[in-house]
């Protein structure tokens, strides 16, 4: 039997039982009775009448399940046939006492009691009781019954639940790993893409890069010429001890100011001196000196600054002495440090750049490449520029005095130059100066250092200074006539080392040194014409070698300083002076 056949059946079947009760109650209530009320008459006509519906509904229901009832329920049914037939007769007795045609009885009470013997209530009763009890038995082993039946069918259900529950759990736990593999594989291939990317973006970058640097190199190539170090590297270190005063604050009661120039300053700083002062070593001292590369670092915001030098060369090839020389150096030494993206707003585009033949540019071009790159973001770092020896230019000393001075303004760019003190530089490089260094107003001091040491290392002299301190004389005399000329020193010192080891008196040694001329250009005039005639010739020849416009071979520079080859013989007009 279905679930809600069942809950039909089981409430028929307690409203039967119910009303079994009832109809016994209100029986006895009529029977006790004195007066047979005919309320209790009717509560009982209407308790039999729905027992009897309901007995009747109960057998329906019973002929309508079939042979699927088990034996209690067959037994309910049959107690509830028996219930409507008690019902019957409850009900006949009760319509013959409504049917007396004589009204012989006043009330229902005499109607029963004249109809029903004690005997017959009492076993109706007692039929109905039994009957009564019987439902009830039967309901609660029915009950008791379903209840088993569904307590078994709820552990059924439940291990179903429970084996679907795994199943379930099961099934998601593997959906769950087999999302897990995916998230992986798409994770696997995010990253795989990702390494792609950024393999193929470093490639690119790689490759712009090496085409970038080939440019670059390619420029700086056709920048480069020869002989574009040559001036520093005959340029000797400066003595020891010597030029360290550059870096203190003030000196011979002079404000030097380099190191704080280096440190915060800007623009020009000029240093000036005679030929021969020793300019170009103290530009060179300068350079690599330590101190300047940490106040330039200062300077840089802590950062290497970006430096570079040119030495204007008069006896050098054309571009020794030349602005174009000066350009395409400190462009070669500055461009490494730049950044030179093709097409770039802010960098120097290469490619136009490599277009263009170099060989055809004019200064202008080359001033304008500077200008572009000091002026511009391609440099990370501040630069520092060391020019020596703007007397040595090849042109007109005004000329290079303007070129240096309209080089490009920037807060990223200072010059340090220097020359001689001529007139055309103090107009203009003077009135553009932050500083103006006068050399031989520092030098003594470093002169000093420099006699002593070569003359007291000097054998000979440290013979003669034992029999005679006078002999220090010649030292003081020599730094008083050198007037800060260190080249005349050097000479000077050189000749006088000859003269002691020919063992000359100190009278004639200070002669000696009165005899030479104080001017420089008229000292190196007299050395040659104290060359004897017999070499005068080879002299010459020397000198023609030293001032050469081209590289001559070590086999020529042998021939042309042999003495038996006549000046007219072939082998020198192979050779352009």
């Amino acid at each position: 039997m279905d679930p809600a056949s069942a809950v039909g059946v089981a409430s028929l079947v307690i409203q039967t039982a119910n009303l079994i009760c009832e109809i016994i109650s209100k029986s006895k209530e009529m029977r006790d009775s004195t007066t047979g009320s005919t309320e209790s008459q009717r509560a009982l006509e209407d308790a039999t009448e729905r027992m009897t519906e309901f007995c009747t509904a109960l057998d329906e229901s019973s002929r309508g399940s079939g042979s699927s009832k088990s034996r209690k329920e067959r037994a309910i049914y049959t107690c509830a046939v028996k219930c409507r037939e008690d019902a019957r007769k409850m009900k006949d007795l009760l319509a013959k006492a409504k049917a007396d045609p004589n009204g012989r009885f006043s009330n229902v009470r005499a109607a029963v009691k004249s109809l029903l013997t004690e005997k017959d209530i009492s076993k109706l009763e007692n039929d109905m009781l039994k009957h009564h009890e019987e439902i009830s038995f039967h309901i609660i082993a029915v009950s008791h019954e379903r209840i088993g039946q569904v307590r078994g069918d709820l552990q059924s259900f439940f291990q179903q639940l429970s084996v679907v529950r795994s199943e379930t759990r099961n099934q998601f736990e593997k959906l769950e790993k087999e999302i897990q593999g995916v998230e992986a594989v798409c994770e696997s291939l995010f990253q795989t893409q990702q390494t792609i990317s950024h393999s193929l973006d470093s490639l690119h970058q790689a490759t712009r890069a090496q085409v970038q640097q080939a440019r670059k190199d390619k420029l700086l190539e056709e920048l480069a010429f020869s002989g574009m170090y040559g001036r520093v590297k005959n340029i000797h270190h400066a003595h020891k001890g010597s030029f360290e005063w550059i870096f203190d604050g003030r000196h011979a009661g002079i404000d030097v100011g380099l190191h704080r120039w280096l440190e915060e300053g800007s623009g020009l700083y000029w240093i000036t001196g005679k030929p021969g002062s020793g300019k170009s070593t103290l530009i060179r001292h300068i350079y690599d000196h330590e101190k300047t590369t940490a106040a330039l670092k200062k300077w840089n915001n802590g950062k290497d600054p970006i430096t570079a030098t040119y030495f204007f060369w008069v006896a050098g090839g054309e571009l020794e002495k030349s602005q174009e020389g000066l350009m395409r150096s400190l462009l070669y030494q500055i461009i490494p440090y730049t950044s030179m993206d093709e097409g770039s707003s802010s960098g120097l585009d290469l490619g136009t750049i490599s277009e263009k033949d170099i060989r055809a540019w004019t200064i202008t071009d080359y001033k304008a490449l500077f200008e572009n790159i000091i002026t511009s973001e391609t440099l990370a770092d501040k630069v520092c520029i060391f020019i020596d020896g703007l007397d040595e230019y090849s042109g007109f000393a005004q000329d290079i005095a303007k070129f240096i001075t309209n080089l490009p303004s920037s807060p990223n760019l200072k010059i340090c130059v220097s020359s001689r003190p001529w007139n055309e530089f103090k107009n203009i490089v003077g009135d553009q100066a932050c500083h103006h260094l006068r050399l031989h107003q520092h030098t003594e001091h470093d002169i000093r250092l420099y006699v002593q040491e070569k003359l007291e290392d000097d054998k000979s002299f440290q013979k003669h200074s034992k029999d005679g301190p006078n002999y220090e004389r010649l030292i003081t005399r020599i730094v008083s006539r050198a007037d800060g000329v260190f080249l005349w020193v050097y000479l000077v010192v050189r000749n006088l080392r000859r003269d002691l080891v020919n063992e000359a008196s100190l009278g004639e040694l200070e002669r000696i040194i009165d005899s030479y001329p104080n001017d420089l250009d008229a000292f190196l005039w007299r050395m040659l014409l104290s060359i004897p005639h017999a070499y005068l010739r080879q002299s010459a020849q020397a000198l023609l070698v030293v001032t050469a416009r081209r590289f001559i071979p070590l086999l020529g520079v042998s021939a042309l300083l042999d003495s038996r080859l006549s000046p007219s013989s072939t082998y020198y007009g192979q050779f352009d002076y």
